[in-house]
């Protein structure tokens, strides 16, 4: 709700001042008379309103205006000829009755009800003039001023909130806009202070508010001010401890939570400034002692320390046991992020050169042991220089006399590299199956000849890279292969 809004500053104005405008300042008003006669006379015979005058969608795009940072009243009008200048907000400002009571923005904005039939059934109010709305804006001057005199100063911030006095002289400016100003809108309800709230109810007061920063202390003014009147036991026995008697379904709403709740922190932290543990910190250039590891007790421990060592200093920090975990859970993001960032790729790298080191080494063992040269035939000589050990060279040279096919280094000839791995590719309009390779780089695949010749380690002695396909698939098409450069004319 309060997403956005520019909120008021002090100095605020001190007094309320009517700037008045001319109709040629405005935008030019409906043709009221016209409105008047389609919607009499001709909407029954142009049920589409394919006839019906400029104007008829206007609806209440005349406003008042309070910018409470300057003090000027205004009677202002939007472009009922455009659409989109309608917006739900004035410039700077926000709809009396969009807002709420949780901020005062600097600009207000009262929505003044024309155009539409009276409730008796009598001709429509008339679009208003400026002369017209110039005496609305005067007749509310008044009242805009208490408004004004009655917003309180929340402490430390600079910013304002909202009195049962200036709520109920912003519903009194409401009405003067209104079709009937003598009116009172039923959803008006209302208003008491924090303070008489609190007094009416010590209960409500929780001593961990002393401690919040100013964004968990906004939120907590905000729920105050839409709860304590509408849920629980205070909506029930609260209006009446404060001896305010509601009518039928009449609403209930405390205000000036936020001006309240500051105070109470500045009170509770006894002369002490409240600051964050963060900006403490920064200023007394403290080193963060939080780890990763670090346990709920521990950082509780910790927040009582740096309490102390900030007491010293004049300084009350706001909720240090939230600053302490926000520090902890920076730490645990940083090791995460390493993780992911450089652990996690560091691991996967040294698991493929390790891959290809092994089928690199089991490729030369084999292509040693198919020499059967006994001067190369000590399996522990061998399994020395392999890493490995006697019996699973011996193992090796078992299976290889078997007849299982020795190890190939297949590199991609598209990308050169050796990370490759074997699979089936369907023969199209066949149930059969031809191995294939795929490049692990750079995803390029093609077909595999394992009972090749050994003399090139990219053809597999076909002469030809994939050992003799006519086309090899990259990137999801197939082109043409290119033969390998170990063939001889």
């Amino acid at each position: 709700m309060t997403e956005n809004v520019v909120r008021l500053q002090t100095p605020q104005a001190a007094r309320v001042r009517v700037r008045e405008v001319t109709d040629d300042q405005l935008v030019p008003r409906p043709d009221h008379e016209a409105i008047q006669r389609w919607l009499t006379e001709e909407q029954e015979s142009d049920p589409w309103g394919e006839l019906a005058p400029e104007g008829m969608g206007a609806g209440h795009y005349q406003r008042l205006t309070l910018d409470l940072s300057s003090g000027e009243l205004r009677f202002a009008c939007w472009d009922w000829r455009e659409p989109d200048a309608f917006p739900q907000t004035g410039p700077g400002g926000r709809s009396f009755l969009s807002l709420g009571w949780e901020v005062v923005p600097e600009v207000l904005v009262w929505t003044i009800w024309s155009g539409h039939r009276t409730s008796n059934g009598e001709t429509p109010r008339p679009y208003l003039t400026a002369e017209q709305g110039n005496a609305i804006a005067r007749a509310a001057a008044p009242t805009a001023q208490v408004l004004l005199d009655n917003l309180i100063e929340v402490p430390g911030t600079g910013e304002f909130d909202w009195s049962p006095e200036a709520a109920n002289a912003a519903w009194d400016v409401y009405q003067l806009c209104q079709e009937d100003p003598q009116q009172r809108p039923r959803m008006r309800g209302v208003y008491a202070s924090m303070a008489a709230a609190v007094e009416a109810d010590p209960e409500l007061v929780e001593r961990r508010w002393a401690d919040l920063d100013d964004a968990h202390l906004d939120e907590e003014a905000g729920h105050l001010t839409r709860m304590l009147g509408s849920t629980g036991w205070s909506a029930q026995h609260l209006p009446a401890a404060l001896g305010i008697r509601l009518g039928d379904g009449e609403p209930f709403t405390v205000v000036g939570t936020r001006a309240w709740i500051y105070g109470y922190r500045a009170q509770m932290a006894d002369g002490r400034t409240p600051m964050q543990l963060s900006t403490w910190w920064a200023r007394s250039k403290r080193t963060s002692l939080v780890t990763p590891d670090d346990s709920e007790e521990h950082l509780v421990h910790l927040a009582a320390r740096e309490q102390r060592a900030a007491t010293e200093e004049g300084v009350l920090l706001v909720d240090p046991v939230e600053g302490l975990r926000a520090e902890r859970a920076r730490a645990r993001a940083r090791l995460v992020t390493g993780l992911r960032a450089e652990l996690g790729p560091k691991r996967v790298d040294a698991k493929k050169r390790a891959k290809l080191a092994e089928r690199a080494v089991r490729a030369r063992l084999d292509q040693i042991l198919l020499w059967e040269d006994p001067a190369h035939a000590n399996f522990a000589q061998l399994g020395d220089s392999a890493g490995m050990s006697r019996q699973a060279v011996q193992a090796r040279a078992a299976r290889l006399k078997g007849g299982e096919t020795p190890e190939l280094i297949i590199t991609c000839p598209r990308c050169h590299s050796q990370d490759t791995e074997e699979y089936a590719e369907p023969i199209r309009g066949t149930d059969d199956y031809a191995e294939a390779i795929r490049c692990l780089d750079c995803r390029a695949e093609w077909a595999h000849d394992p009972g090749a010749d050994l003399a090139c380690s990219r053809c597999g002695g076909s002469g030809r890279i994939g050992a003799g396909p006519s086309a090899v698939r990259v990137d999801g098409q197939w082109k043409t292969t290119p033969s390998c450069p170990c063939v001889r004319d």
